[in-house]
């Protein structure tokens, strides 16, 4: 999936109707870390906004009760194999969002839900204290794992004012 959304932001810098230096990305949960990942290998995004990311702090996310889907999926195989939790970290920690937050050096906007099982907002502040760059900015809702109606005026008031 990252490499998918690292062409399309290459297709899309390629339009001519496009100014390639005011490029953004934002995205929620999943959408959110794949921006991150953006944010940190594809020189073509300049600012990103990030709501709730998930694969985050998975470890720290694992050593709690899941209650949903995926969440649930990665503790059910983590009990069902064997070594599942030794393995299944294993290969998470190179998807994990708070390792690309480290190597993200663009201005960006992360936000937390105060009630989202999902990507909770202990591992939401690692990833945003994981942020290398100048310019960032951390939103809280006193939300869950769901779309904000703040959200939409938020990214995009941090988004013009940084492209």
């Amino acid at each position: 999936m990252f490499q998918d959304c690292f062409i399309a932001a290459r297709v899309l810098e390629a339009q001519f109707e496009v100014d390639e230096k005011r490029i953004g990305c934002m995205g929620m949960s999943q959408g959110a870390g794949l921006s991150i990942w953006l944010g940190a290998h594809c020189p073509v995004i300049k600012a990103i906004a990030c709501d709730r990311p998930f694969l985050g702090g998975m470890p720290v996310t694992l050593s709690k009760t899941a209650y949903r889907y995926p969440l649930k999926e990665l503790v059910d195989l983590m009990e069902a194999i064997p070594f599942g939790r030794e393995r299944v970290m294993h290969t998470l920690s190179y998807f994990d969002t708070l390792n690309q937050a480290t190597r993200c050096h663009i201005p960006t906007q992360i936000s937390r839900g105060l009630k989202d099982p999902a990507c909770r907002p202990e591992t939401v502040d690692a990833i945003f204290q994981a942020v290398i760059a100048v310019e960032k900015n951390l939103v809280t809702y006193d939300w869950g794992h769901d779309w904000h109606p703040d959200m939409v005026v938020n990214n995009r008031d941090w988004l013009l004012g940084n492209l």
